[in-house]
């Protein structure tokens, strides 16, 4: 598959611990994603995330990230999907 994988923003769960952050997930192209997660929280460079609406779960790591207040922007890459040329 390459392109957009999905246009608008999907709910997602960020696994952590045994602990589950919700989110939304907004697609950048097949192997990279914008995850905007709500509330105060600290995201390690590796993590797992699943997509709520086809229970997708992928291996994800930061590649960079932004917060503002209460919110926290993470751009990530797939690290189970291959990379682009």
């Amino acid at each position: 598959m390459s392109g957009r994988v999905m246009l608008a923003s999907l709910g997602a769960m960020i696994l952590l611990n045994g602990k589950v952050l919700a989110c939304d997930i907004h697609s950048l192209d097949d192997c990279r994603a914008k995850l905007h997660v709500r509330g105060p929280a600290f995201i390690p460079e590796h993590f797992a995330v699943t997509i709520r609406a086809s229970g997708e779960e992928h291996l994800a790591r930061v590649i960079c990230r932004k917060r503002a207040g209460d919110e926290t922007w993470l751009w990530i890459e797939f690290l189970d999907r291959p990379a682009r040329a």
